[in-house]
Formats: structure tokens, C-alpha cells, sequence
């Protein structure tokens, strides 16, 4: 019976890594076999590198794998925004807190 491979979520700061080696001349089975993906999967982050540039720019932290996507993303943005200012005046904030100003 064949092994399953184990699904690997590469992080934003690999994916830019893996694409700035081939950028460089760098073969890119080497890359791949190094990062430990197959070629294919280089090939299809090489595809999207533009969608991963600034994906990557946008995420505050560099251990993101993926962007998820909002369904209302106005709101958590001002939500956001009211939260980062309230917790700079240290004023407590609870969950019905933010539920009532999310609505």
C-alpha cells in the first residue's frame, strides 16, 4: 500500500524564499527538494508570485500560511480600528462590548 503524504502549509516567509532562489538562477528542483515540496507545487507558487508578494505585505505576521478571506470586511476593519484606540486609552473591553459596537 502507497504512503499518504502529509499535507505541508508553507508560510509566506518559505513561499517568498522558494521564488527569490529561482528569482536568483537557482534551479528549481533544488529549491523544491530542499524546501521538501514537489516541483509541481514550486511551479504553481512561481505562478502566483505576484498574489503571494503582496498577500505576504499585507500579513502582520510572517507565519501566516493563508489569507482568510471576511465576509464583512468594512466592519472588522472599523472594528479593528476602534479596538486598537480603546486599548490605547486602557479601557477594558469585553466580547458584548465588541458585539454592540460591531452591530
Amino acid at each position: 500500500m502507497a504512503s499518504v503524504k502529509k499535507r505541508r502549509n508553507l508560510d509566506f516567509e518559505t513561499k517568498l524564499k522558494a521564488i527569490q532562489r529561482v528569482e536568483a538562477g537557482e534551479e528549481s528542483s533544488t529549491v523544491a527538494d530542499d524546501i521538501g515540496i514537489p516541483r509541481s507545487t514550486l511551479s504553481t507558487l512561481l505562478k502566483n508570485k505576484a498574489d503571494i508578494k503582496v498577500k505576504a505585505a499585507e500579513q502582520r505576521t510572517s507565519e501566516a500560511c493563508r489569507v482568510c478571506a471576511t465576509s464583512h470586511g468594512k466592519v472588522e476593519k472599523a472594528l479593528n480600528a476602534w479596538f486598537l484606540e480603546v486599548c490605547a486609552k486602557n479601557i477594558p473591553v469585553d466580547g458584548p462590548m465588541l458585539m454592540a459596537m460591531a452591530k
